[in-house]
């Protein structure tokens, strides 16, 4: 049956904004390069109401800020109404690289959701190198970075220059603002976000009494608009909630340590409870590859590393059985174990590489087993469709006699994706069903999230653009 999930209940929170006219032309003057805001570009009525109730709003806010090299340039519009509904920033470049990145923010008047066209073009190119167009917050190819109560943020992100060194200007435009006028409610929740901090990558363990949430931590301060910094240097955060929507930050849970396997940074894991203990495998990196390493605490908040080095160290080559034949599997991170034995045994999935397979089909998800969560070996290779370059934090769990794999699927020319495979048992093999493209039911933008099994029915929990936990969304099979 096909996987669905309903809409919680999120809207962009927005205050009311004073109008005050635009200059139709104003220069801005940043370091090598000019901002200027045109507002006569287009002709339009200042509203415009439209078949399914949205119209133009002529109180919109604008920022945007360009990444030019690795030096930033922002360029703040005063608040207040233009005159149409096309809203254009441009910037006169002199820079020796092209925009590697830029953001638009947008402030809406009365709490209206919105959605409008939006692009980058330059004058020399003649056409649109990015154009997209996004509704309430939602960006198909770009991020959403973060919302405030009046404004929300949009990032498109290249980690080559979005045009190669030419002369000319680059122009970021926004077209067919149309925002909801009738009466919203505020919205009753926000997503969890650690203050000043990047969050991503969550997975999660009960004690009975409040759900963990564990999640890799980077500073906001010392990032990279390209997110290139974090990899390497994060650390585990750890947060608890009663209720899966309010949820209080306790600290690190892990940080790296001194040594040579966990010095560089820690990374995604899980965490199962053994006895009185829980254990935590997570991704560890140092100056001998890392790999999978294995950490033990009481109470979930105390944390101490076990052992003297990964339980699988990184590199490690493992002979998997394979479709008659046998083929190597690497694990690289994003270590899973279900939550409950299977005959005397603790089962863990892992995104790996098959050796000596092409880039973007050697994706894989392997299963190992083990007695005591130390000494792991292969068990088999329960999904590798060969059209993937990396199966990112897999889960499995269990519903009505259907085994079911989450993974964030990544292939270096069509991008990142979220699916869920299907499997008649618990190891395999799992695949791809017509409905295994997974999408939130509002349009937020979402990578990675994890299944919580619940009472009340099973509910999934995304992260948002290296920035927040989202709400639960209730499973429907």
């Amino acid at each position: 049956m096909r996987v669905s999930l309903i809409i919680g209940i999120l809207a962009l929170v927005a205050v009311s904004i004073p109008a005050a006219p635009f200059a139709s032309v104003r220069d801005f003057g940043r370091g090598p390069g000019e901002w200027q805001l045109n507002s006569k570009m287009r002709d339009k009525s200042r509203s415009r109401v439209v078949a399914d109730g949205r119209q133009g709003d002529p109180c919109v806010r604008l920022e945007a800020v360009f990444q030019v090299g690795w030096e930033a340039f922002k360029m703040p519009v005063p608040a207040g109404a233009i005159p149409d509904d096309r809203r254009t920033l441009v910037f006169l470049a002199r820079a020796q690289e092209g925009v590697r990145a830029f953001d638009v923010r947008l402030g809406l008047a009365d709490g209206s959701w919105w959605r409008a066209n939006a692009g980058l073009t330059t004058t020399w190119q003649r056409c649109a190198i990015r154009r997209e167009k996004f509704t309430c917050c939602h960006v198909p190819k770009g991020k959403v970075v973060g919302a405030t109560p009046d404004f929300a943020t949009i990032r498109w992100i290249q980690f080559e220059p979005l045009v190669a060194r030419k002369p000319g200007s680059y122009m970021v435009w926004l077209d067919e603002i149309q925002t909801t006028r009738h009466a919203m409610k505020p919205a009753p929740h926000t997503p969890y976000r650690p203050a000043n901090k990047n969050a991503w990558d969550f997975w999660f363990a009960n004690d009975g009494k409040q759900t963990h949430a564990f999640y890799l931590v980077y500073p906001d301060a010392i990032a990279k608009p390209d997110q290139s910094g974090r990899h390497g240097n994060q650390w585990i955060g750890h947060a608890v909630s009663g209720d899966l929507w309010n949820w209080r930050e306790v600290g690190p849970a892990l940080e790296p340590g001194k040594g040579n396997w966990h010095t560089r940074g820690l990374a995604t894991g899980s965490v199962v409870r053994d006895g009185d203990s829980w254990y935590m495998l997570h991704t560890c990196s140092g100056m001998d590859k890392g790999g999978l390493a294995l950490a033990r605490s009481q109470d979930l908040a105390t944390w101490e590393k076990l052992h003297d080095g990964p339980v699988i160290r990184g590199g490690t080559a493992f002979e998997f059985p394979w479709e008659g034949g046998t083929v190597r599997l690497r694990p690289l991170a994003d270590p899973y174990i279900h939550p409950e034995k299977r005959d005397g045994w603790w089962i863990m999935i892992c995104n790996s590489h098959v050796l000596d397979s092409p880039e973007n089909q050697r994706g894989a998800t392997g299963m190992w087993r083990s007695r005591d969560l130390k000494t792991w070996e292969p068990h088999r290779i329960i999904a590798w469709p060969k059209t993937i370059e990396r199966m990112e934090t897999s889960q499995i769990w269990e519903h009505a006699g259907r085994w079911y794999l989450y993974f964030g699927g990544v292939n270096t020319k069509t991008g990142n994706g979220n699916c869920i495979y299907q499997s008649d048992t618990w190891d395999g093999i799992y695949g791809e069903r017509p409905w295994s493209r997974l999408e939130l039911p509002d349009g937020n933008y979402f990578y990675i999230g994890k299944v919580l099994q619940q009472p009340t029915g099973d509910v999934f929990l995304a992260g948002q653009s290296y920035s927040s936990l989202s709400a639960p969304y209730p499973l429907a099979y």
